[in-house]
């Protein structure tokens, strides 16, 4: 199973978890540790985030690398940026048919 969850992020699934993954175009970095090969400039990747037993542990890591990685200043900017990352999230699990309750750990 692989989901978009939106244009940074993806879940993949493995026989025991959630996989978060997060897009990246290949490109020349500088300082970079090795150079990209020309033939794979531009075209996307996904490196591995973590690995999760349940899709709302998924969800809460996914939250706190956007808060962690953000450029906010004050609580107000840090109240927006959730709701929408909250927000964001229900309407993917709605478009996929899966309601809050069964996207909840027992």
């Amino acid at each position: 199973m692989k989901i978009d969850l939106n244009n940074e992020y993806c879940v993949s699934t493995d026989e025991f978890n959630f996989i978060l993954r997060k897009k990246r175009v290949i490109g020349n970095k500088v300082g970079a540790l090795k150079e990209a090969k020309p033939e794979n400039i531009g075209k996307i990747r996904y490196t591995t985030i973590g690995y999760y037993p349940s899709l709302n542990a998924l969800v809460h890591a996914m939250l706190i690398n956007q808060v962690l990685t953000c450029h906010i200043d004050g609580l107000k900017g840090l109240e927006t940026m959730i709701t929408e990352f909250a927000n964001s999230i229900a309407s993917q699990l709605r478009q996929l048919g899966i309601k809050k309750e069964e996207s909840q750990d027992n």
